[in-house]
């Protein structure tokens, strides 16, 4: 139970560290919209995409020192944690001044390959030399942020993501308001990873004096680093096709406008799997001991409980989304988007969905040393998107876009099956029984949404009603006691813990 608790609590931070930028960033996009307009709002959003790609470069920075700075923390071996620490800062400190100089020299070109404008011209080139800053600082305020996951201090970690993102999006605000236009948004943007590498290297430094954060290439650890890294990097290449080849396409074919049409109702769905990734991650540390213990048992206990509790949540969101996706468009942003983004966005909703069903499992792979499944997986998902993308776009533009990344989740349900037989050696699936409780929840939920869709007259009212609605489906379940004992009192125990605290 204490292991339960433990996990619970560091995935309750994560979502909150995940749940709090997602809404400032709801929040401010009409602002921005209106400030900075469609046309350069798609030069953002394709800049953005660009440091995307930039970001293979981090080459799974985050992962690859959880792995390693734990074992030599537990062990005091300042030592060690000194030149691993410092072999990460010198990795991925090269790879991100690479990064920078990559961007930099590809801005000049960036109007012509976007087809932008005179007059939007130069804001465009400022934009990708702002964000080849603001991904430099991100790579380096991930390798001292992994330094606080290693020491499970995820309080911390949220803490300094709350500050650093108050910090940025209201800095981004005065500055459109001055009038600083596409150009203050990205130094916005590139803002919050400043804040972040500053605080979080202080936290480091606080709780483990004895590191120096000097560069120094020790081969070895860069060795063992670049490694796990080489594994990492095939998903973040797949990752990277499957977020962000659809922008690029569409703005190759329809241009930088029909991108925003796209991005605004993509940016909202993919919050779905942005919150499975923070609430599932946590897996990965805990599935690790098991499998290091050889604790098969608890690690198939842990994996089923897991699986169902993620798969109650998102799907209790994702549910309300797709049946208020017209309201929460028409009035968060406006304009056309209702009318070209509403499909898109329910489509872009059940393909993040199906798509966070795979977290658990990819988790658990991973902690077992299964890095060639995931890496098949990736792969093959990437595969499938680019081939539906490239014959769906030119015919049906953004339905296709969408439709093309929803095809590609055929993968999803052979990894489960892969994960579930050959890692886990599971028996039995749990999804038949995750399938009969959440189908009587969902069933309730979507009567729910439909007779209170009327009542949708403004954004605050759709939103409260999206509230209330992702409640129901487990409010049901709870009042038919489908939702097990064990759950609900880690549940209180979890609560009862974060309220001393």
């Amino acid at each position: 139970m204490e292991r339960s608790v433990r996990i619970t609590r560091n995935a309750l931070l994560n979502v909150v560290a995940f749940l709090y930028p997602a809404a400032l960033a709801i929040v401010i996009t009409p602002v921005v919209l209106h400030f900075v307009g469609t046309a350069a709002y798609g030069i953002y959003a394709l800049s953005v995409a660009f440091i995307s790609i930039l970001g293979l470069l981090e080459f799974g920075a985050g992962i690859a020192l959880l792995k390693y700075l734990p074992e030599h923390i537990v062990n005091g071996d300042e030592d060690a944690v000194n030149e691993v620490m410092q072999s990460g800062v010198a990795l991925y400190g090269l790879l991100a001044l690479t990064g920078a100089v990559i961007s930099f020299a590809v801005a000049p070109f960036s109007p012509d390959l976007f087809d932008v404008s005179g007059s939007l011209s130069g804001e465009s080139q400022r934009a990708f030399v702002i964000g080849g800053v603001g991904f430099a600082l991100t790579v380096l305020a991930n390798v001292f942020g992994s330094a606080l996951g290693a020491l499970q201090r995820f309080d911390i970690t949220t803490g300094i993501t709350l500050i650093a993102t108050t910090v940025a999006t209201a800095t981004t605000v005065v500055l459109l308001v001055l009038g600083a236009g596409l150009d203050g948004l990205m130094v916005g943007i590139a803002l919050q990873p400043a804040v972040d590498l500053v605080l979080s290297a202080r936290s480091v430094k606080k709780r483990l004096p004895y590191v120096r954060f000097t560069p120094k290439w020790h081969p070895e650890n860069v060795r063992r680093l670049a490694t796990l890294s080489a594994y990492v990097l095939i998903g973040n290449v797949s990752g990277l096709v499957l977020f962000q080849f659809d922008k690029f396409y569409l703005g190759v074919i329809n241009g930088a406008t029909a991108v925003a049409f796209y991005v605004v109702p993509g940016a909202l769905a993919s919050r779905l799997h942005s919150a499975a990734s923070s609430l599932t991650s946590v897996s990965l540390p805990a599935a690790s001991e098991l499998f290091a213990q050889g604790d098969f048992d608890r690690a198939r206990t842990l994996y089923r409980r897991a699986t169902w509790l993620t798969t109650l949540i998102l799907a209790s969101i994702a549910v309300p989304a797709m049946l208020f996706s017209e309201p929460l468009l028409h009035y968060w942003v406006g304009g056309d988007f209702p009318d070209k983004s509403t499909t898109v966005l329910q489509i872009l909703i059940a393909t993040y969905l199906l798509l966070s069903m795979s977290a658990i499992p990819y988790w658990f792979a991973m902690a077992s040393g299964h890095l060639r499944s995931t890496g098949v997986f990736n792969g093959a998902t990437a595969v499938i998107n680019v081939v539906a993308i490239l014959i769906l776009v030119p015919r049906h533009g953004l339905i296709g876009a969408a439709v093309a990344y929803l095809v590609s989740m055929v993968t999803v349900p052979c990894f489960v099956w892969y994960a579930e037989r050959r890692v886990l050696q599971l028996q039995r699936t749990p999804w038949l029984a995750i399938g009969w409780r959440l189908g009587i929840g969902v069933a309730v939920q979507v009567a729910v949404c439909l007779a209170l869709r009327g009542l949708a007259h403004d954004l605050a009212a759709t939103v409260g009603l999206v509230l209330v609605c992702i409640a129901v489906a487990p409010a049901v379940l709870f009042a038919l006691r489908l939702i097990e004992v064990e759950d609900r009192m880690l549940l209180s125990r979890v609560l009862h813990r974060q309220g001393s605290a």
